[in-house]
């Protein structure tokens, strides 16, 4: 069935409407044309039509809304992720969430005036998602996710793994996996490496400095120390020991 309706092409009529319902428009071009008249008064209860039957504002509002939604929480049907920035706002954190999914126990922002969201670009169109979850005694928590913008399919987003090591007083390094993260990160932007201080204890003389990498959007430590905690002199973590083909 082919929609007519005098004057304007569908671009033009899609012109008149809200950036976000052109963008549910556009998700839209495989089904059947549509087209404007020059005037189309709010009185007026439908559009008229050479063809087939009366479509109403409310069926084509409806229409638009529900692809909207879809959009909302399934974007990549576009391809395309406009909210991508360095430092999301609090607002683009609720809708990062229906994409990402991280713990829904950390849906919210501990913070009440940031998002706790930031965006690096490890390499064009993909990104190491850091999400702050709380505030921590003396350090925050956080969780990582890899963010591939280019993929065309719905994806998951499971939580990183990072490798995080500890030195027993007896100079013994035991690691372990965690995707729950306590620590101070710092991204390099120049390098794509997160380098993550965790204190063991308040004072930050003991805990581990280690340093990732990412491959094939996994971190890989590439430079890992730890310090034991017991009675010592506080010295700068950068001189802790290192660790070996960590």
């Amino acid at each position: 069935m082919s929609w007519a309706v005098e004057g304007r092409t569908w671009e033009s009529c899609v012109s008149r409407l809200p950036v976000l319902w052109r963008t549910a428009a556009a998700f839209t071009q495989g089904i059947p044309a549509i087209h404007c008249g020059e005037e189309v008064k709010e009185s007026n209860p439908a559009f008229s039509v050479k063809k087939g039957p009366v479509m109403s504002r409310k069926i084509i509002f409806f229409v638009f809304t529900s692809i909207v939604s879809v959009l909302t929480t399934a974007d990549w049907v576009c391809g395309q992720h406009p909210l991508i920035k360095k430092e999301a706002t609090v607002k683009e954190r609720k809708a990062w969430y229906t994409i990402l999914r991280w713990p829904k126990e950390y849906r919210e922002s501990p913070l009440e005036t940031s998002s706790g969201l930031s965006f690096y670009e490890l390499e064009k169109g993909t990104y190491l998602v850091e999400i702050l979850c709380a505030g921590g005694a003396y350090q925050p928590l956080y969780v990582y996710q890899y963010f591939d913008e280019n993929q065309k399919t719905p994806q998951s987003f499971p939580l990183l793994s990072f490798k995080q090591y500890e030195r027993e007083p007896s100079g013994k390094v035991t690691t372990r996996l965690e995707s729950e993260i306590s620590g101070l990160p710092t991204f390099d932007p120049k390098n794509k490496t997160l380098t993550i201080l965790s204190k063991s204890r308040g004072p930050g003389d003991c805990g581990s400095l280690v340093t990732y990498q990412f491959e094939h959007g996994k971190p890989v430590a590439i430079q890992a120390r730890a310090r034991a905690c017991r009675e010592q002199k506080w010295v700068e973590p950068e001189q802790w020991p290192i660790i070996k083909n960590p």
